[in-house]
């Protein structure tokens, strides 16, 4: 009795195709994955800057001049609750529009945050910091009694150009350097 040998399988062309296909299906979808992730991080710059025009004018409401006008204390450590220090020395001076408005970014930042006339910056825990002159325009974030600017300045995609944001007073907030 003679066994049967069957021939089932892939030939090396079937196999070849296949691979192809693969690799044409990872060429498209990988550089759009890394596009969707980068404006998913851009949500954090959004997200802020819209928590800091509501500060901005919570502040205004109670002191009828924006906080990044004030002049900074003599003190260089800004205590937000009491017992977390926000930030102290270097970069900002401790003072002025966040400490003013009692507010600080949730969790780790990619972006590095400013606003006033003066230096007031709250730096990314993540990353290089970068800052409002990184970006092509430079977005002046000074500020009067009835305006303010506060900017959000970040990397999100890895190369070298910063993702530049804004906000005023008006809420108008603008992608002032798009990194993606």
């Amino acid at each position: 009795m003679m066994l049967k040998r069957n021939k089932e399988g892939f030939t090396l062309i079937e196999l070849m195709i296949v691979v192809a296909i693969i690799g044409i299906l990872a060429d498209i979808a990988i550089p759009n994955f890394l596009k969707f992730q980068a404006k998913a991080k851009q949500a954090e710059a959004k997200s802020n800057l819209s928590a800091i025009y509501v500060a901005q004018v919570a502040y205004f409401s109670n002191t009828n001049t924006y906080a990044d006008t004030i002049a900074p204390p003599a003190v260089n450590t800004c205590m937000m609750d009491g017992a977390t220090v926000l930030y102290e020395n270097t970069p900002n001076d401790g003072s002025g529009c966040f400490c003013a408005m009692n507010w600080k970014p949730a969790g780790q930042t990619r972006y590095t945050y400013q606003c006033g006339n003066n230096t007031h910056i709250i730096d990314s825990k993540l990353g290089t910091p970068q800052y409002v002159w990184d970006c092509p325009p430079v977005i002046t974030t000074s500020s009067t009694d009835i305006s303010f600017i506060a900017a959000a300045v970040g990397n999100v995609d890895g190369d070298v150009y910063p993702d530049c944001w804004s906000i005023n007073e008006l809420n108008a907030l603008k992608n002032e350097f798009n990194d993606i």
